[in-house]
């Protein structure tokens, strides 16, 4: 591709225009010119048409009702508050103030290269502030059409097998539900509460002010926003000796199971895993699940996790809109009442899926490392 990188810098220009424009003054989402807005306890989970806003999810939700429905695609959605960027196929509704729908100025410029184009601009970090502003100021390297095909072919076949990958861990997750259900599930199993084979332990948070508590921290202190594997070792925030000694830390020195029992993560999603280390403590918006007996902890966090639709029917908000899952719940889920041999033997079955998940997501950031190298051979000025 040396010959082609040659031939990108030769028409920079600035490209993005909104199709339709609102004023930030507004604050409400855009959709068409008919400006019919979704709210968001309007979502559903299934429809006909689906609905794009800024977050990270593809698809935010889904509506029956077609009134005002965007029609003119492919788009490139842009989430003007998160810098997400999306390229949407079919018609749909946006359902969220700051989404923005973009189109080039420049006739020649194909949309599918455009979009690759946008992903590898680096704008600035503005946190929840407006990114639009810096948006409209970029400059990007235009070849001819037949080029901007290749280019957005090949970026495209990286996508193609990114999605693939993750089809695959979705997959692999479900193959362990499913595990679970034919080993435990029939209807003549035996259940116990959760609360007549574990106890719950809390966690808390260190003084912030001490900065003894805090400064070159070896052991794992972890909160929900460290909570996206089933499995997890180390932890984004660490605490020091002197503050499991001074406040009084509760520390797990064996594999234990942690639920999320407060935080706006609740409002979808109820994260279980299992900690493993010499030493780990978690803060106060988690319990940790003590066994009364010996129990496989693997097991446990996959029987809690089955359950999961019932602890969300459960959760509660607060005034101030967190959500919470109360310890009375927690404690009243049935999980099966297995003898450790069955459970240990789920647990071999869940560590060879892991195995698989391992690889698959070690292919996903190689995936990665050639998108990301092959953009800043074609899009960097």
């Amino acid at each position: 591709m040396g010959v082609e990188h040659d031939k990108l810098g030769f028409r920079p220009c600035f490209l993005i225009q909104f199709f339709y424009h609102t004023s930030n003054d507004e604050a409400r989402p855009l959709h068409t010119n008919l400006r019919r807005a979704i709210k968001a306890s309007d979502y559903c989970v299934s429809g006909r048409y689906p609905i794009i806003d800024q977050g990270q999810n593809a698809i935010a939700g889904y509506t029956d009702d077609a009134t005002g429905i965007y029609e003119n695609v492919p788009a490139i959605v842009f989430g003007d508050h998160t810098g997400v960027f999306k390229y949407v196929t079919q018609p749909f509704f946006i359902g969220a103030d700051g989404t923005k729908v973009l189109e080039t100025k420049d006739p020649t410029t194909e949309q599918r290269y455009l979009y690759h184009a946008l992903r590898f601009v680096d704008l600035p970090d503005g946190g929840y502030s407006r990114h639009y502003k810096w948006l409209k100021e970029v400059a990007i390297r235009v070849p001819d059409t037949v080029l901007q095909r290749r280019i957005a072919n090949r970026l495209d076949e990286i996508e193609r097998l990114q999605r693939i990958a993750q089809d695959m861990l979705e997959k692999y997750d479900e193959l362990i539900q499913s595990r679970f259900v034919e080993m435990f599930g029939s209807s003549d199993q035996e259940m116990v509460t959760l609360g007549e084979c574990c106890m719950l332990q809390s966690g808390k948070t260190p003084s912030k002010r001490n900065a003894d508590f805090w400064e070159h921290g070896t052991i794992p202190w972890f909160s929900p926003k460290d909570m996206k594997h089933p499995h997890l070792t180390d932890s984004q925030d660490h605490i020091t000796e002197k503050a499991i000694t001074d406040a009084s830390m509760t520390v797990f020195t064996e594999p234990t199971v942690v639920v999320v029992v407060r935080g706006m993560i609740l409002a979808h999603d109820v994260p279980i895993a299992v900690l493993s280390g010499p030493h780990v403590t978690i803060n106060q918006d988690m319990k940790a699940l003590i066994p009364k007996d010996a129990m496989d902890p693997t097991f446990l966090a996959e029987a809690v996790r089955n359950q999961e639709q019932l602890l969300l029917a459960e959760t509660t908000q607060s005034a101030h809109g967190t959500y919470k899952l109360d310890a009375q719940v927690l404690v009243q889920i049935p999980i099966p009442h297995v003898q450790l041999p069955s459970q240990q033997r789920f647990a071999a079955f869940v560590e060879q899926v892991n195995q698989m998940k391992d690889a698959t997501t070690r292919t996903l950031e190689q995936l990665q490392m050639l998108y990301d190298s092959l953009a800043q051979q074609y899009f960097a000025i």
